[in-house]
């Protein structure tokens, strides 16, 4: 028998599971196995930017993220942006001072993408392994708010 998302939005505190943002709206719960099961057990909250970032080829073909080296971690990339669209900057000026670098292939390639979620295996997880990380080029602020 599985459980509804609001069941699980109330066991996780409304609580990113990846980067720690708490909020009562736009919160995802995503499955952690890929078995379909919808059991309490296999299932999590995570914050839309969060969950962006697990789907790294989808929202690369969607221009929602890019991929570049960082000297910051993931979560860094997340919690800093959220702060600095809440005083109002602009995605393209919160990216600039992340002081980014550019990897093996073209940022917004798909063919990036399909290399590092094959270099992941199965695990699900919000971030890419370091010094790599996802930053977002196309959210709404209530998405990353």
């Amino acid at each position: 028998m599985g459980q509804n998302p609001k069941g699980v939005l109330e066991r996780d505190n409304h609580t990113c599971i990846s980067c720690g943002h708490r909020a009562l709206k736009y919160m995802n719960v995503h499955h952690i196995e890929d078995s379909g099961e919808n059991v309490p057990e296999n299932l999590v909250t995570m914050c839309v930017a969060c969950h962006a970032v697990l789907h790294i080829g989808r929202n690369l073909d969607l221009k929602v993220i890019e991929i570049w080296k960082s000297p910051i971690s993931q979560i860094e990339i997340v919690q800093k942006t959220r702060a600095a669209v809440q005083q109002g900057l602009s995605l393209a000026d919160i990216n600039k001072q992340f002081k980014l670098k550019k990897g093996p292939h073209s940022p917004d390639s798909l063919l990036y993408a399909n290399e590092l979620v094959h270099e992941m295996g199965q695990e699900p997880r919000a971030y890419l392994a370091e010094p790599l990380c996802a930053v977002f080029v196309n959210l709404n602020r209530w998405q990353i708010e």
